[in-house]
């Protein structure tokens, strides 16, 4: 019986993140990764979420933890500039782009702020990098600094529906 489990922490060690959904499909039962858990040999950082006790956490882990449970999500917005080191700012919260009709997810943490897109604003300008070994989708910079431009021009619109132009956002 070591054998399956040896072929499931291989395979942890070159995804870095897995899902009960990744063991199942090398067709293999998810209950290892629970035994594997209990021996201390997986780790368990959020619902769902296994990875190597020793594993190599970046300060982009939670990128690749929200990507692995929310495959469909874009890294957007602040999040994004945060990736591409255009602003010395860390979010409080995930921010991601999801068509208009996908569900919620059901996420506690990381925190999660949601950008409902659809059509071309979803799919020009993502760009795919890698992770901790998670395939993850990011805005690229430019995009990202429009979109942020964009939502700046709504937000402001809608505090203050009087107000002709662009108000400059202040920090603090």
């Amino acid at each position: 019986m070591a054998k399956p489990l040896e072929k499931i922490m291989r395979y942890v060690g070159q995804h870095g993140i897995i899902r009960p959904r990744d063991i199942e499909a090398i067709g293999l039962p998810r209950e290892y990764l629970v035994r594997l858990h209990r021996q201390g040999r997986l780790s368990r950082p959020g619902r769902g979420i296994y990875t190597l006790p020793d594993a190599n956490v970046t300060d982009r882990h939670s990128y690749a933890e929200v990507t692995k449970r929310v495959p469909e999500a874009v890294i957007c917005l602040l999040s994004a500039l945060a990736f591409h080191e255009i602003t010395t700012q860390s979010p409080p919260a995930i921010w991601i782009a999801l068509h208009k009709g996908a569900r919620r997810p059901a996420l506690t943490s990381p925190s999660l702020r949601i950008v409902r897109l659809s059509g071309p604003s979803l799919t020009e300008g993502a760009e795919n990098h890698q992770v901790e070994g998670v395939p993850i989708r990011v805005y690229s910079a430019a995009k990202t600094v429009a979109d942020c431009f964009k939502f700046i021009q709504d937000r402001t619109r809608c505090r203050d529906r009087s107000s002709k132009g662009l108000s400059s956002p202040k920090e603090g």
